[in-house]
């Protein structure tokens, strides 16, 4: 917005033209994954995010209305020579199904998918966590002190000896 692009919420479709308008939101909330990666952050309407959306995961439907509206947000995040290179960093990093050098829409295609895998992750769970759980409300800081830090060990060679990866959260594992 600085540079002079007008927003559309991923969720919404609102027009986002002044900072009073909108949060930098993570798509993916920090309290169920604490990463502030470029490809999880978009302008998203204040009062949607802070009333409605809140620290919830998004709906399998709302993903695919957002999908489109997250490609121009990439795109327009790749038109700046800083936020380009830091999006494009951030993609390779996490998503290696994006190949080597993703535009806009394969970046919102990963990430849109990325985002319902982790819904459907937490939904199998629902015997232990619902969408209104009081755990997916607390703020990080509430988080962290109640439980601090969550550790895994995670085997490196699987059952026919090749190597996996060591990251949970990577989309290739």
């Amino acid at each position: 917005m600085m540079e002079g692009h007008v927003f559309e919420c991923p969720r919404t479709g609102r027009s986002l033209r002044r900072p009073i308008d909108y949060d930098l939101d993570h798509l993916l909330p920090v309290s169920v994954y604490p990463i502030s990666e470029l490809w999880n952050l978009a302008p998203s309407d204040r009062q949607f995010n802070q009333h409605v959306k809140r620290d919830r995961l998004p709906s399998h439907d709302l993903l695919l209305t957002a999908a489109p509206r997250l490609e121009i947000a990439y795109q327009r995040y790749s038109t700046s020579g800083l936020l380009g290179t830091a999006l494009r960093q951030d993609v390779a990093a996490r998503f290696t199904r994006a190949g080597a050098s993703p535009g806009p829409r394969e970046i919102a295609t990963v990430v849109v998918d990325f985002l319902d895998r982790k819904r459907l992750a937490m939904a199998a769970h629902r015997s232990q966590i619902s969408e209104d759980s009081f755990f997916l409300a607390m703020s990080t800081e509430q988080f962290r002190v109640a439980f601090g830090t969550e550790w895994y060990r995670q085997r490196t060679i699987d059952v026919s000896g090749r190597a996996r990866s060591t990251d949970l959260l990577r989309d290739d594992c």
